[in-house]
């Protein structure tokens, strides 16, 4: 496998439409109305559990590949925020994250809309750092300078 950088996730999808890569790694928003529409097929998905919209299709572990990566965004504040500050906002993120409309918008992307706590998330973010640094370490990866 010959791995092509794209700017996009849209691009690569549509590389795989346009039959010049067999096969590419995206993101559910950007391929998920490709698939509805049978112009690709999703031989398996890198989360840890089955996706919703397409309960059929495995994740990488079922089909025998030992992958498990979920894409996250996450809200970040400076540093020196005041702690009242962090509060409130987290309050009012984790509010939205959870109002009917904001998951039934973010679903058709493929996203789910969780609204963890800041300790949640610190936790998630701790653990990725943790297993991405041991990935890059065990396969050689150095950053370029």
């Amino acid at each position: 496998m010959q791995a092509i950088p794209y700017k996009s996730a849209n691009e690569s999808v549509l590389a795989g439409v346009s039959g010049q890569v067999t096969a590419t790694i995206a993101d559910a928003g950007p391929v998920t109305g490709q698939v509805r529409a049978g112009l690709v097929r999703a031989p398996a998905i890198a989360a840890p559990k089955r996706m919703e919209d397409f309960p059929d299709v495995p994740t990488m572990k079922e089909a025998g590949a030992d992958v498990d990566a979920v894409l996250w965004s996450g809200i970040f504040v400076p540093k020196n925020t005041p702690p009242e500050i962090v509060q409130k906002l987290e309050g009012e993120f984790m509010r939205i994250a959870r109002l009917p409309d904001v998951i039934a918008r973010l679903k058709p992307l493929g996203i789910e809309s969780v609204g963890n706590s800041s300790e949640e998330f610190t936790r998630i973010l701790a653990a990725d750092i943790a297993r991405w640094t041991a990935v890059a370490r065990a396969a050689d990866i150095k950053i370029e300078q």
